[in-house]
């Protein structure tokens, strides 16, 4: 079939799919589907609808039972004609994807392309290397970025990520962190100078104390036995 489409010159994309759907290779499985259906009793729809099946606006009294099923699973698919009627009925409008995968997306962009000068606004469904959260964020995203902001955001699955505190040189916490712990007492090896040019570097004349501010810095000095203040 592909090569026959292409000796044609029509374009043609295989898609990689188990059941030979909208072909007369399911007629019999179609037929089975539609007695399978027969006490279906669906409420009259509430949302307009263009199905592929028909080609054409579905009015709202259109029975959605088993032989329609059985119809929309069986009848080649009229994607141009159903395309052309939304962007006629609906223009500007953007079109959204909802599927496991992108396959009908670029289908729909280039026949939008042919049909109006304005480029068309099309949200793609995710690739099939991305996860369902991935896929389902960024068609938000992409429809945010187009002035359709949602009405509820979905929740973040995953539990934020902790990150370590990090402290002023003065001492003062961040805000909404709590203050540091006292520090320990330095061993005798090592020495405090204060962190300051060393141009203007006085020397100290403080004698050793363990309780030293959280803006000084400790320089290890493992030639130095004993404490001392230096700059």
């Amino acid at each position: 079939m592909q090569a026959e489409m292409d000796a044609r010159g029509v374009e043609a994309r295989r898609v990689a799919d188990d059941v030979p759907a909208h072909s007369p290779l399911v007629a019999r499985a179609a037929e089975r589907l539609r007695e399978e259906l027969s006490d279906l009793d669906p409420r009259p729809a509430e949302i307009p609808m263009w199905p592929t099946a028909l080609g054409h606006h579905a009015h709202l009294g259109t029975p959605l039972d088993g032989a329609y099923w059985a119809k929309q699973m069986r009848q080649p698919v009229a994607f141009l004609p159903t395309v052309h009627a939304v962007a006629a009925a609906y223009p500007g409008a953007t079109w959204v994807e909802l599927a496991g995968r992108s396959t009908l997306a670029p289908g729909v962009r280039d026949t939008l392309t042919e049909t109006q000068s304005d480029p068309p606004q099309v949200v793609a469904a995710g690739h099939h290397s991305q996860s369902d959260d991935t896929a389902l964020l960024s068609q938000l995203a992409h429809l945010y970025a187009h002035g359709h902001p949602p009405q509820h955001w979905p929740y973040v699955r995953q539990a934020p990520v902790r990150l370590p505190v990090a402290w002023h040189r003065c001492g003062c916490p961040w805000p909404g962190t709590t203050a540091p712990p006292p520090p320990m007492p330095r061993p005798a090896r090592w020495a405090c100078r204060p962190r300051c040019p060393p141009a203007t570097t006085p020397r100290c004349t403080q004698p050793w104390s363990s309780s030293w501010p959280a803006s000084w810095a400790a320089t290890p000095r493992t030639s130095t036995p004993t404490p001392r203040w230096g700059n």
